[in-house]
């Protein structure tokens, strides 16, 4: 049975898994972690414009995005919190979340 993830954040632009976890990134910059009945869901906003891809460590307790700002951001998924923060212009990283 397919369940319908329902979020007014725009649309989806990437979707991935953190164990048993759907992670949505969306073009409202609003990154989502989906409890595993689809009903319910953290939600984090680091990027100051719209998410473009997400991916996930084989062991399930990172991911990172990244934006339309140019940054990447690492999340702690235990914590549901961005933990790093860097900003890329022409090949150079620079900018660090706390």
């Amino acid at each position: 049975m397919a369940t319908i993830l329902n979020a007014s954040d725009g649309a989806i632009v990437d979707v991935a898994w953190a164990g048993r976890n759907a992670i949505t990134a969306s073009t409202g910059g609003v990154l989502r972690i989906w409890d595993q009945q689809g009903s319910d869901s953290t939600t984090i906003k680091a990027h100051s414009g719209g998410l473009k891809a997400l991916a996930t460590h084989p062991r399930d307790d990172l991911l990172a995005s990244v934006g339309e700002d140019k940054s990447w951001v690492v999340y702690d998924l235990e914590a549901s919190k961005p933990v790093i923060q860097a900003y890329g212009e022409d090949g150079m990283l620079y900018g660090l979340l706390g």
